[in-house]
């Protein structure tokens, strides 16, 4: 009776030496697919106040598939309508106060949610004539709420690997960025045109959790 050990090392080894190449390639490749989506996006992105732009500027160039130009931003050109638009909501809510007044209604449980109304749609007011790029959302088809997105984010990026794909995520930060996508699919249209091109094997998937685009390359394909 005998024993036969095999000495698996230098397979173990090679091994690991030809999955660190692949995995290195891949990573190559997805990087440089991830630096044509972004360019694209930006290129197509839609301007107003520049703010969704900028942010995928960041977002691209945070991830490291930039560099792409940092834009400033400006007023809207809808300015003076999201003015009118939150002008229209002080007024409103101003006249319902006046009316729960004078009728002696202040003591009904409604009226304090009409002095809530008016104190926000005055403070919404106020931002957007001390924000030169502000955007405003809503007051539309008969609501009476519109609100300002005025604060300013930064996209945010980053590059990392999973035993089976190497990952690129560009998250635009922006407020008002789930509606822009929605609408003019920037990301979407840029991931389509590119997996057109040939990069078809590269881009895997493109997920929306709060405008978080994915592109990747599982092993094997």
């Amino acid at each position: 009776m005998f024993t036969v050990k095999i000495d698996r090392t230098q397979w173990d080894a090679r091994l690991r030496r030809i999955k660190t190449r692949r995995a290195l390639a891949r990573r190559e490749v997805v990087i440089e697919a991830a630096k044509l989506v972004a360019r694209r996006a930006y290129a197509a992105a839609p301007v107003d106040t520049g703010r969704f732009r900028k942010n995928l500027a960041e977002a691209a160039n945070a991830a490291g598939v930039g560099p792409i130009p940092v834009s400033t931003t400006k007023r809207s050109r809808y300015a003076e309508i999201y003015l009118g638009r939150l002008v229209e909501a002080v007024s409103y809510w101003t006249m319902r106060d006046e009316q729960y007044q004078r009728e002696n209604r202040t003591n009904q449980p409604f009226y304090r949610k009409i002095l809530r109304k008016r104190a926000r749609a005055e403070l919404e007011l106020r931002r957007v004539e001390q924000t030169n790029d502000a955007i405003v959302v809503g007051g539309l088809y008969g609501q009476k709420d519109p609100t300002v997105r005025y604060k300013h984010y930064t996209g945010t990026g980053r590059i990392y690997d999973t035993s089976t794909a190497t990952v690129v995520e560009i998250h635009n930060t922006e407020a008002h960025a789930t509606f822009v996508e929605s609408r003019a699919k920037v990301m979407r249209n840029a991931i389509s045109a590119i997996k057109a091109g040939g990069s078809g094997a590269v881009i895997t998937r493109f997920t929306k959790k709060r405008f978080l685009k994915v592109l990747g390359e599982r092993t094997g394909s």
